[in-house]
């Protein structure tokens, strides 16, 4: 079976001729064993898209294939599980908006057979002859994105092709630029030359960029007899019976020096042409004659040579037995010559040529060794005499340089040694006054830091923290600081966030998005495992055959009866509830349908105390109660009586800790116990008059929790008790509370969460705050 493939690649809907780094089609390196596949495909669709990233992930997705063992499957999973894991590393050490995930598509073709290894939401339609169309991987399954969490979720999906089958993998950008279904009606009604004009056109319709790789089957080529392998001939090639050369009657002429005249080349024997042997001569063959132009420059040569040196008494030599003379003679000519120049031996005296010769000799004695007679001899002058006086002074004078050198350097690395002792100092003390908000604990942070500048006046972090111990001076009439530690920066939404902790996560809702996320914690509460979000639910899911609709708001139900590790509820326009169990992952989420007139828009808050579930109403201007019969919510109850329930329309958070605490339009909360209102409930001993909460945090203990509003026109937050007695004020050190979203508590570690500037922030609670 032959294979064609084609990428194709469209910006805007025009096809690009730019090499496309997100897609490939690798073909099985030399060396690598029958039955792992001869060819892969893969395809990388990451958002944001970043070229080098996709290649990045590409090659190490292709290379580690190729160097695993094992079987197909179990390469894919390696090969796949290395991609992730790098786009975690790399994720984790990018700045804020470098960060990327998506999908990555590896298709391993072996014979008839076709293994998909995916991880996300990609793309691989699969055209049968038979007009059935598949796709991979099914929407059914739980699609965590790569570079989300460690372990990867990968599918393994697995096909037979036969002959004229048709593969197409695409992007997300590109295939969801049209329905679902015109794609695989694409692939049904046009042929396989037909298909890529037929992309194009959609592309170009719909003003969408992306890739396609485009994979067609055929039956394999008729076979040709294979010619016979033709052999090059020999440039030498040696007979099998020697033959004689029979020399030339002519007188061989040798060749000179500067030019010696090549062989020609022995023609090999003909195999099919008999040869008769010739006996051997023991003779030596003569050279050929040499070229006209070479004949001719030798003669001229003899010529000159004849005119310059007269003949000798021996017998001219002939042209072969010239012969070049030895070097010891060249030697002697040389020497004779430089004798010549330099004495002036044979040559004719004149006044100016003695003064120069003269000159020359003296330049040349000067440079061998031995006495030069005519130079005036070097005087060595004498020493003076020594004065004890002066030398003793020298040296004092010297020791004392040394001295004074040597104790500057003590001093200076000295020095250096205590700033580093007194920064760990300060680090130490800022821990304790953020904890304790004491100002006698900020001063000493002030003086110790305003020292270490002194001593090294380019000590950058001392200088941060003298002028963080100065503002929390000058700040602590008012609030005590929040040592506030950015966790991870969110992006720009339309709508507030809802914000939760649970456990060791942080779970955050995006109604803009309608989608959950959440982010592992570690033990400390101050830092998370992973700065890559891991996907929960999010609106256009397909579960039980019904897609996810808005997500509302979310709640947590604790620990016990039909849920032991507890459970977070997500309310989704229609009367549904998500139920996610974090012990269980993503793919244990379960859906339940909860009786009322729940239509959409008509709840607007939910909140969870024990496993009795809360949604605020504000048509029916009613909070409607859940309580669980065997895990199942589906009776409704109201919890105020006729009459006495507040405008919930004008309600803007929601808090329960048996009692229910309403966060109202104009800043006041109102508390219910039962459907009764708690007359004991008052907001007082505030700081100024001007305490207009929007979001509202209470932790759940009844008697000694604490409850908290986040005032964003002040830029503060207001803690107060649970009879409403103010107890402290908090803030930032930034601006970041002008623009906050949500509050969360966490009772262990003591912990408070914010959103606020599109960033999630956490901050430990000093410990003068009651629990």
């Amino acid at each position: 079976m032959q294979r064609y493939s084609e990428i194709l690649r469209f910006h805007e809907g025009q096809r690009s001729r730019h090499p496309t780094p997100e897609a490939a089609v690798v073909v099985a390196p030399p060396g690598i064993p029958e039955g792992v596949g001869e060819e892969l495909v893969i395809l990388v669709d990451l958002i944001p898209q970043l070229a080098h990233r996709s290649r990045e992930l590409r090659v190490l997705t292709a290379s580690t294939y190729w160097a695993s063992t094992g079987s197909i499957v179990a390469r894919l999973r390696r090969a796949l599980a290395e991609a992730n894991r790098h786009l975690v590393r790399v994720n984790a050490e990018a700045p804020p908006g470098s960060k990327c995930s998506g999908s990555i598509t590896c298709a391993v073709f072996a014979g008839e057979e076709l293994f998909l290894g995916q991880i996300g939401a990609g793309y691989a339609f699969v055209h049968h002859p038979d007009n059935r169309v598949e796709l991979f991987p099914r929407r059914d399954r739980l699609l965590t994105p790569v570079g989300a969490s460690v372990p990867p979720v990968i599918h393994i999906g697995y096909t037979l092709l036969e002959e004229q089958a048709t593969l197409l993998f695409g992007t997300t950008p590109a295939v969801e630029s049209q329905p679902r279904e015109r794609w695989k009606g694409a692939l049904v009604a046009f042929g396989p030359e037909e298909i890529g004009e037929s992309i194009a056109q959609t592309m170009a319709e719909g003003q969408a960029s992306g890739s396609f790789v485009i994979v067609r089957t055929s039956a394999p080529a008729p076979s040709s007899p294979q010619p016979e392998p033709r052999h090059g001939r020999r440039l030498f090639h040696k007979p099998e019976n020697p033959v004689a050369v029979t020399p030339p009657a002519e007188e061989p002429v040798a060749a000179p020096p500067e030019a010696v005249a090549p062989s020609p080349a022995p023609v090999p024997a003909e195999p099919s042409i008999p040869v008769t042997p010739v006996p051997v001569t023991t003779e030596k063959p003569q050279a050929p004659p040499l070229p006209a132009f070479l004949q001719k420059r030798l003669e001229r040569r003899q010529q000159e040579a004849g005119q310059a040196h007269p003949p000798a008494t021996h017998p001219p030599s002939t042209p072969s037995q010239l012969k070049l003379p030895p070097v010891g003679k060249w030697i002697k000519t040389f020497s004779g010559k430089l004798r010549q120049v330099v004495y002036g031996e044979h040559a004719p005296r004149t006044r100016s040529t003695t003064t120069q010769r003269a000159r020359l000799r003296l330049a040349l004695r000067t440079l061998l060794p031995g006495k030069v007679k005519g130079v005036r001899q070097t005087v060595t002058p004498v020493a003076p005499t020594e004065k004890p006086t002066v030398m003793g002074g020298l040296a004092l004078g010297l020791l004392l340089l040394v001295f004074f050198v040597t104790m500057t350097m003590y001093f200076e690395s000295g020095g250096h040694a205590r700033v580093e002792e007194y920064l760990v100092e300060a680090r130490a003390l800022r821990e304790k006054a953020f904890s304790s908000q004491s100002r006698e604990d900020w001063e000493r942070l002030l003086e110790l830091s305003s020292h270490i500048v002194t001593l090294e006046r380019q000590n950058t972090e001392a200088a941060r923290l003298k002028a963080e111990a100065q503002n929390a001076v000058d700040a602590l009439e008012v609030a005590a600081v929040l040592d506030a530690r950015l966790f991870l920066d969110l992006g720009v939404a339309p709508a507030p966030r809802r914000l939760l902790v649970a456990g060791s996560w942080v779970y955050i809702l995006n109604p803009t998005a309608d989608e959950v996320i959440g982010l592992p914690l570690h033990a400390d509460g101050l830092t998370l495992q992973t700065d890559v979000p891991t996907p929960i639910l999010k609106r256009g899911q397909t579960f039980y055959g019904e897609v996810v609709n808005h997500l509302v708001d979310f709640a947590w139900v604790e620990p016990g009866g039909s849920f032991p590790d507890g459970a977070l509820f997500i309310y989704s326009e229609g009367g549904s509830i998500y139920i996610y169990e974090p012990a269980l992952g993503p793919g244990s989420i379960t859906r339940q349908r909860l009786q009322g007139e729940l239509g959409p828009g008509v709840v607007t808050a939910m909140g969870a105390f024990g496993e009795r579930l809360y949604l605020v109403h504000r048509q029916q201007n009613q909070i409607l109660t859940y309580q669980p019969v065997n895990g199942i919510y589906d009776t409704a109850r109201g919890y105020f009586s006729e009459g006495f329930a507040p405008r919930l329309s004008e309600v803007l958070d929601i808090g329960i800790d048996g009692f229910i605490y309403l966060l109202m339009g104009d800043g006041t909360i109102n508390t219910y116990y039962h459907g009764t209102e708690d007359s004991a409930f008052e907001m007082k001993n505030l700081p100024d008059p001007n305490v207009h909460p929007m979001v509202l945090a209470v932790e759940p203990q009844t008697d000694q929790g604490m409850i908290y509003l986040g005032d964003p026109r002040q830029e503060r937050i207001i803690v107060l008790d649970k009879r409403g007695d103010f107890k402290h004020q908090f803030r930032l050190s930034s601006e970041a509370l002008k623009q906050l979203e949500a509050l969360a508590i966490n009772e262990t570690p003591h912990v408070l969460y914010l959103i606020a500037g599109n960033r999630l922030y956490a901050a430990p609670i000093p410990d003068f705050v009651a629990h």
